[in-house]
């Protein structure tokens, strides 16, 4: 399914199958799961590298990486560089 208009349209039809009643980027979430064949998945939207927002994801394995990747990149963001501290 490496077509770009297959892949989409194989979304937009999983999405549109999903419950109504769930918020859109559950839905999103799950679909790519389902389409990628992953074992799981997480919707992130960045505005910058350290500024990330964790929309949506489809397991605690997928919740656990995204807050240990969060506590990393915040850690990473208190660290001054080596060139920083020369």
């Amino acid at each position: 399914m490496s077509d770009r208009v297959t892949v989409l349209a194989h979304l937009a039809r999983v999405i549109a199958a999903a419950p109504v009643d769930e918020p859109l980027a559950v839905r999103l979430c799950r679909a790519y799961v389902k389409v990628l064949g992953a074992d799981g998945g997480a919707i992130t939207l960045a505005s910058t590298t350290s500024q990330r927002l964790t929309l949506s994801t489809s397991n605690g394995v997928s919740a656990q990486l995204e807050v240990s990747r969060t506590s990393w990149a915040r850690d990473q963001a208190k660290t001054p560089t080596a060139a920083a501290t020369q």
